[in-house]
């Protein structure tokens, strides 16, 4: 798997397991920064030929994980990559959280 599916893949999981309702081709498309929804489906697509994901052709918001856990090898190097940019959000929504309670004398609120 690469690194952009990872991404694509733990999206939808999230989403799913938040809200009980698999994410539009759009918000997947929006979350992962692309201009368009075909990008989103080219990566669906492929995540669907692997068995990574279901799709239900009746449905809308048709995708849903398949019932079994699938583990799968991931080179170190990128899951390093991975976890270094989950780290990085992370601090990055911490520090803009900090930045907005600070008043404009720099004392905390």
């Amino acid at each position: 798997m690469t690194p952009l599916e990872i991404r694509t893949l733990d999206f939808v999981r999230e989403r799913i397991a938040s809200t009980a309702c698999a994410p539009t081709l759009e918000e997947i498309a929006a979350a992962l920064g692309f201009a368009s929804k075909s990008s989103a489906r080219r990566l669906v697509d492929g995540l669907v030929r692997q068995g990574l994901l279901i799709r239900d052709p009746h449905r809308a918001r048709n995708l849903s994980l398949p019932a079994a856990p699938l583990l799968t090898v991931v080179a170190t190097a990128d899951l390093e990559a991975e976890l270094r940019r989950r780290a990085k959000a992370c601090a990055d929504a911490i520090l803009s959280r900090a930045l907005e309670r600070l008043d404009t004398d720099g004392l905390m609120i």
